[in-house]
């Protein structure tokens, strides 16, 4: 008789260690996950194509990702074609303008 309390004092004693052991691994766990912020900044998007079409100016595919992000520079005066946008990148390729973002435009001559 003594052996079945002992036993059931072993058992529920190990219950009760498994339930708070599982409680806190669990919080454990939800405090290391870090939170993701990400903040998307503006940035200038040179136009590559050489269409005049402004069809062809909302093509995300007609830019790429400006190496020298300066408005000014490569932009020589004029406005017969789109030489530079600014914009936040595209989600899918960041590389790319999310074209419903655009803030600003400079145009340059042929």
């Amino acid at each position: 008789m003594k052996s079945i309390k002992i036993n059931r004092l072993i058992s529920s004693l190990a219950a009760v260690l498994l339930i708070f052991g599982a409680f806190f691994i669990v919080k454990a766990m939800e405090d290391k996950q870090p939170e993701v912020q990400t903040t998307l900044e503006l940035q200038w998007f040179d136009y590559i194509s050489d269409s005049v079409d402004p069809f062809e100016y909302e093509l995300p595919e007609n830019y790429q990702l400006s190496a020298d992000p300066e408005v000014g520079q490569n932009c020589p005066v004029g406005t017969t074609i789109r030489c530079k946008i600014k914009a936040l990148p595209s989600a899918s390729d960041p590389n790319l303008p999310d074209m419903n973002t655009v803030t600003e435009e400079k145009y340059r001559g042929l």
